[in-house]
């Protein structure tokens, strides 16, 4: 066994103690079976809506596909880089029923991304200002401790789980929490439409 692998090894076990020690295990499990609640709240009012309301092509076909797209994206972008007012999850909803479905899912993907990056930012300006600093550290307390546990692994986190996205790249701004670290670890928002857009997706059909 070579001295890398053993120190790899070793440095695993410390960070397994450490996260078994603050509770990631148990936060993960609470936000993933939070994930299938939501997917099981989506099924039921689908299949509510579409048996006793209305009929969803007739809806998308009256009320949805007569939004111009762009209207639409600009909603989602601020929404995005402001505290994710509106779950993403109806936006892929909506991109299921748009003729370049994939395409737009992608564009989606791709301004919850740079929705995040605005967030970042923002929290840095936020940092210079010390009466919103200070009105942040109070309201977000919780998110401030739970990067100061767990670092770039939160981020992560947020960016595939029901975690508030744009409000955890927020306090990571104000934090100065490393932007080339940031910008890596939110990576992971791209893939997450298109995982919840499997699920969504298929139930949609």
């Amino acid at each position: 066994m070579s001295e890398k692998f053993k120190y790899f090894k070793k440095r695993l076990k410390l960070y397994h103690r450490y996260y078994l020690k603050t509770g990631l295990y148990k936060f993960v499990l609470k936000n993933f079976l939070k994930v299938f609640l939501i997917i099981a709240v989506i099924i039921f009012v689908l299949v509510f809506i579409e048996k006793y309301i209305i009929d969803f092509d007739d809806f998308f076909e009256k009320y949805i596909q007569g939004l111009k797209w762009y209207y639409v994206i600009i909603s989602f972008f601020i929404s995005e880089a402001f505290m994710g007012l509106i779950p993403p999850d109806f936006y892929i909803i909506w991109a299921y029923k748009m003729p370049e479905k994939y395409q737009m899912l992608t564009l989606l993907a791709i301004l919850s991304y740079v929705g995040g990056i605005y967030a970042y930012y923002l929290g840095r300006l936020i940092r210079k200002i010390p009466k919103i600093n200070n009105f942040v550290h109070r309201k977000y307390d919780n998110h401030f401790i739970t990067i100061k546990k767990w670092g770039g692994l939160i981020i992560v986190l947020s960016a595939l789980l029901p975690i508030p996205f744009s409000i955890i790249s927020m306090v990571a701004g104000i934090m100065h929490y490393p932007v080339k670290n940031y910008l890596l670890f939110a990576l992971a928002r791209i893939p997450r439409f298109y995982l919840y857009a499997i699920i969504i997706f298929n139930i949609m059909k």
